[in-house]
């Protein structure tokens, strides 16, 4: 943790860490916060992944901690990428939908 593998888990044994996790994610984030103006916050896959949305760490979950704006970056040349776009933006909750910024 903090740049130290903690170890090698299976997915059970990974999510039973989660409390931990996030703990240490969000104090990690914290002192970041508080010695920079600006954080940019990448998140993996995308912020709807059904089958893991309960246990998401990087994506809406950080966004929540962070309390950031949230952008939706897609790659046009690769297709789908209104379906894509509407998709996402339908199944997040109303107040996830709230935290991204809409560029028009």
């Amino acid at each position: 943790m903090n740049g130290r593998v903690l170890g090698n888990f299976s997915g059970l044994d990974y999510y039973q860490q989660l409390p931990l996790l996030l703990d240490t994610v969000t104090a990690a984030y914290r002192r970041l916060a508080a010695r920079h103006e600006i954080i940019v916050l990448e998140g993996a896959g995308s912020p709807v992944e059904m089958n893991l949305k309960d246990r998401d760490v990087v994506n809406m979950k950080m966004a929540e901690i962070a309390d950031a704006a949230c952008l939706l970056v897609t790659d046009i040349d690769r297709g789908g990428v209104f379906a894509s776009l509407v998709g996402t933006y339908a199944l997040l909750e109303p107040a996830e939908q709230a935290a991204f910024v809409v560029f028009s």
